[in-house]
């Protein structure tokens, strides 16, 4: 056994649940006005029956560069990310897939991301999806159009995964 599982054993079963408790969840980095990224993100909260995501708009560019140093230069115009506890970071579609671990009531859409051929058409229908939002109804703000103006470099995203957890 590991020392941190060791420690984590060794201490009081309270103080066990409290660090396991600011360890869990996850965070969500989206575009806060796209009214079908609010809306899809929403929906996976009920669904999920408990806070296990914390949403940040990814629109509020100078938040994004403090808590999260490693999508300064993200193109989150494009797509929503996760960041794990551990600081594992995941864009797009499989930033959904590790989205449905978080709660055993979201496990039954594991089913869908995870079948056969879901990590090569995924990627593509959420290419398309989040290029095309505005044409769904997407803005917030009737005069302004999802992801026109938004911050979102595009720059070295190395880091990021696009593979499955």
């Amino acid at each position: 056994m590991s020392d941190e599982g060791l420690a984590l054993r060794e201490m009081g079963s309270g103080q066990m649940r409290d660090e396991v408790g600011r360890e869990s969840g996850l965070e969500v980095i989206y575009d806060g006005q796209c009214r079908l990224c609010r809306r899809s993100l929403d929906a996976l909260q009920r669904l999920a029956r408990r806070n296990v995501f914390r949403l940040h708009d990814a629109n509020d560019r100078e938040m994004i560069q403090s808590r999260f140093p490693k999508l300064a230069d993200a193109d989150t115009d494009r797509a929503m990310f996760v960041v794990t506890p551990r600081g594992e970071v995941f864009r797009g579609f499989f930033a959904y897939r590790r989205m449905m671990w978080e709660s055993p009531w979201l496990y039954p859409f594991l089913a869908l991301f995870y079948a056969p051929g879901a990590a090569l058409v995924g990627p593509l229908i959420y290419a398309w999806v989040a290029r095309n939002r505005r044409n769904l109804g997407c803005s917030l703000d009737s005069r302004r159009q999802c992801g026109v103006g938004a911050s979102g470099g595009g720059g070295d995203t190395s880091t990021i995964r696009e593979v499955s957890p």
